[in-house]
């Protein structure tokens, strides 16, 4: 029997050194110099090259597999959205304590909801309310990653859930059910993240007037740059969002891509990075230098970050991170809130597969920090 291909992404995710390396992007001023004098003789070979290139670049992120069975040969045509697809990722990553039977599935009592964004679009959702005693006021709102959805994200939530904690995930646009609509890498991402938080607070004031929701964002690589640019944009605190964790987050996108387009493409960005910005301007809608939040981190000091990444990061320098959280920890006033968890050895989104006691009890800690009632202390 064949065996399936792995995408073009899995083949060149296994060419990455690890850890993956910043990249000075910035052009030498002598170079600059060169380019000005000479443009006649490279603009329309560098234009003809860039929109060649870019749109392979644009595609390799935009086309993604978000339904059906898998491609890859680990996980034996499992459908993509299932619980089946989670635990054999579980098992890959060998994660017993994170794998979820179908009893305790059941046991968990997920509702199928769907959720309108701000421009119409319906987001899959997950709700699994908890009737642990004095779990009504907490909730942990997940967000997944890039070629993720509202399955795959369980393992950052499971040891939330059994600590008494509500829990939502949902498909972000263009991934999971939501696979119509293109994903913008955080953009429109962080408008939706404010529309899930908004369907928490009328969930709660629907059920109970009286109760205003304790709410925890936790998101991984691009569900933690959503986070970043749902909360320096909004003001998340005014409708119960206590803390947030952002594990593998990038500072911005415009470098991420042309991080993953060097490794994939093995030439210099100048020669793609333009292209596959016109395109996602053209195709998508949103400009790739919207992705910042590290300039902008300023704008939501008060809200308390747990930042994380993996030593072994192969996608996200941990030098994203590191720059994140200090610039997050300059803007705070005394006492710091936020904090920074480096595990090491771990590869891109799996720090929690990587160290599971560590993560579980530094993220429970800090979440506790800001959701816990005087009445529970």
């Amino acid at each position: 029997m064949a065996q399936n291909k792995l995408t073009r992404y899995q083949k060149s995710k296994k060419n990455l050194s690890l850890p993956l390396q910043e990249v000075k992007f910035a052009l030498p001023w002598w170079w600059k110099c060169f380019l000005m004098l000479t443009w006649p003789l490279w603009i329309i070979p560098f234009l003809v090259t860039n929109l060649i290139i870019g749109l392979l670049v644009r595609n390799s992120m935009e086309k993604i597999q978000t339904t059906g069975v898998s491609n890859d040969r680990n996980f034996a045509k499992i459908n993509l959205n299932s619980l089946a697809f989670y635990n054999r990722d579980m098992e890959l990553q060998n994660c017993p304590q994170l794998m979820i039977d179908d009893a305790q599935w059941q046991l968990m009592h997920p509702q199928d909801v769907t959720i309108t964004s701000f421009d119409n679009v319906p987001l899959s959702a997950f709700l699994f309310i908890n009737y642990q005693p004095n779990a009504n006021h907490k909730w942990i709102i997940a967000v997944h990653g890039w070629q993720q959805n509202r399955y795959r994200i369980l393992y950052l939530v499971k040891h939330f859930y059994q600590q008494g904690y509500h829990v939502l995930t949902y498909d972000a646009r263009g991934h999971g059910t939501n696979f119509k609509t293109s994903l913008t890498f955080g953009f429109k991402e962080a408008t939706d993240l404010y529309s899930v938080i908004r369907y928490v607070n009328d969930y709660c004031h629907r059920n109970d007037p009286q109760t205003s929701p304790n709410i925890s964002l936790i998101g991984n690589s691009m569900g933690a740059t959503t986070i970043l640019q749902a909360a320096v944009h909004f003001e998340l605190q005014h409708f119960g969002v206590k803390c947030a964790i952002v594990d593998s987050g990038y500072d911005k996108f415009s470098n991420i891509i042309k991080l993953l387009g060097i490794h994939h493409t093995n030439i210099h960005w100048w020669w793609f990075y333009y292209g596959a910005k016109f395109y996602f301007q053209i195709r998508d809608r949103f400009n790739v230098k919207a992705i910042n939040s590290v300039d902008k981190l300023k704008y939501c000091a008060n809200l308390p970050m747990l930042f994380i990444h993996g030593s072994a990061d192969e996608t996200v320098p941990l030098a994203m991170t590191k720059r994140l959280f200090d610039t997050k920890i300059n803007h705070e006033i005394a006492p710091i809130k936020s904090e920074l968890l480096i595990i090491k050895h771990a590869k891109h989104v799996r720090a929690i597969t990587t160290d599971y006691q560590l993560y579980t009890k530094t993220t429970l800690n800090f979440v506790n920090k800001y959701t816990t009632t005087k009445e529970q202390q």
